[in-house]
Parts: structure tokens; sequence; C-alpha cells
């Protein structure tokens, strides 16, 4: 399935793990190993980190282009 090389990427990086269910041995079970909020909070020091080599002008450049993405993003679920 489509969802199957998501899914090995996310177990490769210690995120879910998957479990086989008791009653029904066809079915998996997946289960976040991580803590989301813990996970977001790491995500976003990154970006601070990241953000924080760049200029000035830099920093406006990829905002705006950020911006220009999440209308475009916006526009396409219309």
């Amino acid at each position: 399935s489509a969802l199957s090389p998501i899914l090995n990427e996310l177990e490769k990086k210690g995120l879910i793990e998957r479990i086989l269910d008791e009653h029904d041995r066809r079915q998996i079970i997946i289960r976040l190993i991580i803590n989301p909020d813990e996970f977001m909070q790491e995500r976003k020091d990154k970006i601070v980190e990241m953000m924080s080599t760049l200029s000035q002008e830099e920093s406006i450049q990829f905002l705006n282009l950020l911006k220009k993405i999440n209308e475009k993003l916006d526009n396409t679920n219309d």
C-alpha cells in the first residue's frame, strides 16, 4: 500500500511501532512511541536554530516564500 513506505520510515526513526492485533493477526496496530508535544517542540527549536543562521534579508525572503506556498496550498483546497 502507499502507506507502507511512510510507516517504514517513521518506524526507522523510532517514532512509531507496529503491534499485531491479539484478536485478528491480519490487523496491525500503529502506536506512537514519542510524545507529540515534545516532538513538535524539538522541531520548533531546530527551526529557530536554523533561522538564526540566516541574514535578515534571507529570513525575510524565506518567510515571504513560505507565505506564497501557504497561499497556494490554501487555494488548492478550495
